[in-house]
């Protein structure tokens, strides 16, 4: 099949460390296509292969499952869990998983997921930053890259939270454990290292050829 073919040759250059970012965006968007894909993973290749505003789907029913915890923790005094976000060891596993169920590549080739996993990493946080996300109520989540507490990469949905008092507050949707100083560069390494600032989410994030995520502009 001509899809597959298609995905086999990415994949390899992706094993051999040669494949491009388009590659990459390509593979993804192939990839959405195969039966018996993980849900998770199926998610971010619609996130590569198509923006706009995102209504269904694994990362809509997060964020809002989150929204919902966090509007009844500040009700009630009790509790909060961020523990549902997505990680990237996790969506490496599932892709490894996709191509070998799907007979793309043979198990033998794909022993450890983290082989694939930085190039899908990067692919994961540039579909997403800057995507809007509708929530259950309505409400519309903006994502965009953050750090975390450890300096790594990550995802963050910013929520509009209407009592006690308007405000948004920003949780991680998707976690890596990437240290922001070996994959960012230029205005976007600045921003990320500056704690008094919100990461540009309307500006698209890139990658160099060299793999380092830079602002597109």
């Amino acid at each position: 099949m001509l899809r597959q073919s298609a995905i086999r040759v990415r994949a390899e250059r992706l094993l051999a460390g040669t494949a491009s970012a388009q590659d990459v965006d390509l593979m993804l968007a192939d990839i959405r296509f195969l039966k018996g894909t993980d849900p998770i993973l199926k998610e971010v290749c619609h996130f590569a292969a198509h923006r706009g505003l995102k209504d269904v789907g694994e990362v809509q029913k997060m964020a809002t499952a989150i929204h919902t915890a966090l509007v009844h923790a500040l009700d009630t005094g009790g509790p909060f869990d961020t523990k549902t976000a997505i990680k990237d060891a996790a969506l490496a596993k599932a892709f490894v998983a996709s191509l070998i169920n799907c007979g793309i590549l043979p198990k033998h080739r794909l022993a450890s997921p983290r082989a694939v996993s930085l190039p899908i990493t990067l692919a994961a946080v540039c579909a997403m930053h800057g995507t809007d996300v509708k929530l259950a109520n309505g409400d519309v989540a903006r994502l965009g890259l953050r750090v975390g507490a450890n300096g790594t990469l990550e995802v963050g949905a910013y929520l509009p939270i209407t009592r006690p008092k308007a405000v948004t507050v920003n949780v991680a949707v998707f976690v890596t454990s990437v240290p922001i100083t070996s994959v960012c560069e230029g205005r976007l390494l600045v921003e990320l290292q500056n704690p008094s600032r919100v990461v540009d989410s309307e500006t698209t994030v890139e990658r160099s050829p060299a793999m380092m995520l830079r602002f597109l502009e």
